[in-house]
């Protein structure tokens, strides 16, 4: 069992493989009963997990019964299925359930050891900084959250990651840290980035603050995996499956993290959910939007009303506020 076909079970499961790879997969799958088995009762598992994210500890339960029956001896499978199922059983978990497990168990070890999950969300309005296992910090922007073990893998540090968040990462070169999201995975030994992936913008961004990180559009071959250097960002549009490599305004892309809102040329679309998420209000609009809205301003640790206030002017509005309601009116 090798690691393509690790990633290519992944993919299968998640839906974007693409047919090239998919044809491997079939190969692959065909090649053997006992190929056939792990791939009919991963698929099985994950079907169950697409029915309700909240039985992913369940899910987890059914594996790791499975596997005291094999450890035990009560299931009649041949020596060398038993770690093959193991092994690709863990693979799945850990980039399609969210599910983390010690290095021992993904070597195969038959010990009952097993890293805690540990999730942290940061609510609407809010930042708020963690610190990881290895020392690295973590700050989460508004609405968004991360899931991690409570001690890392000994070859990999992994993380989920739904929304924004700048990453201070301890470097160790014998132990990258693997930010996921969706649509994109984030590689780093040792680095500052930040990672934007809320689940309602058209656009994931990956932009490099200090150090070297690989960015990977899921879906699509290893090689095909961008390094950054520092001041260069990667937008993937979700939209169009399109990817770019660019320059980016540090400002723009990480003034969040000092309270810094900016808009450059920014659409109403664009200003009403950035506001939403920060001052964690919800903003309701009558009247009509004219065509050629764009809006040009910097923001440093300024109130919702003195945000509105100096936008009413140029943009001819009028807002009112009431509790976590906001009315703007054209």
């Amino acid at each position: 069992m090798n690691k393509t076909v690790d990633d290519l079970i992944v993919k299968s499961l998640l839906e974007e493989i693409s047919d090239e790879d998919e044809m491997v997969l079939k190969e692959w799958i065909n090649s053997s009963s006992r190929n056939k088995k792990v791939y009919s009762e991963l698929k099985g598992y994950w079907h169950i997990k697409e029915k309700d994210y909240g039985t992913k500890e369940e899910i987890w339960s059914e594996l790791r019964f499975k596997t005291n029956e094999f450890n035990n001896g009560k299931q009649n499978e041949s020596s060398s299925y038993k770690p093959f199922f193991l092994k690709v059983a863990a693979a799945v978990l850990l980039v399609c359930s969210s599910v983390f497990v010690t290095y021992q168990f993904l070597a195969n070890d038959q010990s009952d050891g097993q890293a805690t999950l540990i999730k942290k969300r940061c609510p609407v309005g809010a930042k708020l900084t963690v610190r990881l296992p290895d020392g690295s910090n973590v700050t989460l922007n508004s609405n968004s959250s991360i899931e991690y073990p409570n001690q890392f893998d000994q070859k990999i540090r992994y993380i989920n990651l739904k929304g924004e968040a700048f990453f201070d990462v301890v470097s160790n070169p014998k132990q990258p840290l693997v930010v996921n999201t969706p649509k994109v995975q984030t590689t780093v030994l040792g680095t500052s980035f930040n990672v934007r992936a809320y689940p309602e913008d058209d656009m994931v961004k990956v932009a490099l603050l200090t150090g070297k990180v690989a960015v990977k559009v899921k879906g699509q071959n290893e090689d095909g995996a961008m390094l950054l250097v520092p001041g260069e960002m990667v937008v993937y549009n979700k939209t169009e499956d399109t990817h770019i490599k660019t320059k980016f305004d540090e400002v723009k892309e990480l003034g969040w993290k000092e309270g810094i809102i900016y808009f450059k040329g920014a659409g109403f679309r664009e200003i009403k959910s950035t506001l939403e998420k920060w001052y964690g209000v919800n903003i309701v609009v009558s009247g009509t939007i004219h065509e050629d809205f764009h809006y040009t301003a910097t923001y440093n640790n300024q109130s919702l009303n003195e945000v509105l206030r100096g936008m009413m002017f140029v943009q001819k509005f009028d807002y009112s506020i009431d509790g976590d309601t906001v009315k703007i009116n054209f």
